[in-house]
């Protein structure tokens, strides 16, 4: 997927040299994705984090955000929904 942006105030701009936010982008769509989407997403986040031999702080941040962003719980992951 390639991101052009013309304007340095644009985020896709910000996200091409990793200064965006994962809030700003992943909340502009997940009210569209179903639970099932947002769990899935997730989980493969964290797969692609683990894949790394060392985990860094600022990956943890990243998945947070992500997560934050799509208003997922910390429990629905692993299934645990009332």
């Amino acid at each position: 997927m390639a991101v052009i942006a013309t304007k340095k105030s644009d985020c896709s701009y910000d996200l091409l040299f990793g200064n965006c936010r994962a809030q700003v982008i992943v909340g502009s769509v997940q009210r569209q994705l179903k639970a099932e989407d947002k769990i899935t997403i997730v989980q493969a986040l964290a797969d692609v984090i683990k894949s790394d031999t060392q985990i860094s702080v600022l990956e943890i941040d990243f998945f947070y955000q992500v997560a934050n962003a799509l208003r997922i719980t910390l429990v629905e992951p692993l299934g645990l929904t009332a």
